[in-house]
């Protein structure tokens, strides 16, 4: 019998893209939240806000879940800065309301971080240093993590480095769909050149967590990115490279990083994977090779 996974915000981009890999080896379900989002409907959801614990309680108690996925929260940057009260809401508050249920019903808790978590010092960075975050975002996050390992019996972090790929949101575009936006329509996208962040395919990522929990690794914060990192112009031009189009519309920009309390644009994200690795027994890929992934998967879906 497949084990159960619920998804808190299984509509949302993140969310979307773990339920179609895990459905492949587990019984997924979810809740939603913005009814403008969709999915197909062999997914059994609920409606949650994860604010408000007696309807988190109520999902969970109709589910059992034997894994909870936190994909709730406000991840854009500019968002998370002009609405910060709403981010640590979302990223933090919900976060620990549903971990707080699901610890008493004997569920598996994952929490999706991100590396922003982390200062944008020219860096490798372990999962031992201590984060001190530039941004509202990053703040937010990291209030849930340590909140996390210092509450929880029963959990497992992912810090991801920037996710890509296609969503059924109708909200707002990832880098990867704005490229192809640009691409497609042949307009001029203009990307910072100067934050060196990781980029993976948002289906990696679930792919890796799958083994994870096939190997039962439990109560661990785990660093999960590409081997090399790229600004997200140099992104676009690799994605160029990869996927055979043109590379004409994409221009630099420089300013524009939301930043808080950090000074100076020449920041990296950098996240040192070789603890992940040595857990999953799997190397982490490089951008090309998530890239090359992401090609042959949106092509075999094309053909």
């Amino acid at each position: 019998m497949k084990k159960t996974v619920l998804i808190f915000g299984i509509t949302s981009f993140v969310g979307s893209n773990f339920a179609e890999v895990l459905s492949e080896k587990f019984h997924v379900v979810g809740t939603y939240h913005n009814k403008e989002q969709s999915l197909p409907s062999h997914y059994s959801m609920l409606y949650c806000n994860v604010l408000n614990k007696d309807e988190v309680k109520r999902a969970i108690k109709f589910f059992k879940p034997d894994y909870v996925i936190y994909a709730v929260g406000v991840s854009s940057l500019e968002e998370a800065k002009m609405h910060s009260k709403e981010a640590e809401a979302l990223n933090s508050t919900g976060a620990i309301n549903c971990l707080n249920v699901t610890e008493r019903f004997g569920a598996l808790f994952i929490y999706l971080s991100s590396a922003f978590v982390l200062s944008g010092d020219n860096k490798l960075f372990k999962e031992s240093d201590t984060p001190f975050p530039s941004t509202n975002y990053g703040s937010s996050v990291a209030n849930a993590e340590f909140l996390i390992q210092k509450t929880s019996l029963h959990y497992l972090i992912l810090r991801c480095p920037v996710l890509y790929g296609r969503s059924y949101s109708v909200r707002r575009s990832n880098i990867f769909e704005l490229i192809q936006q640009s691409v497609f329509e042949q307009k001029v996208l203009k990307l910072d050149d100067q934050v060196q962040l990781g980029f993976l395919d948002v289906q990696l990522i679930a792919r890796f967590l799958i083994v994870l929990l096939e190997k039962r690794i439990v109560n661990r914060l785990l660093q999960i990115s590409s081997k090399d990192h790229l600004t997200t112009y140099q992104f676009a031009k690799k994605y160029s490279q990869v996927f055979n189009t043109s590379s004409t519309t994409f221009e630099t920009k420089t300013g524009g990083f939301p930043q808080e309390s950090k000074a100076g644009t020449n920041l990296s994200f950098k996240m040192n994977v070789t603890n992940t690795e040595s857990r999953i027994g799997i190397k982490m890929p490089t951008i090309q090779e998530s890239l090359e992934f992401s090609y042959k998967r949106f092509s075999a879906k094309n053909s």
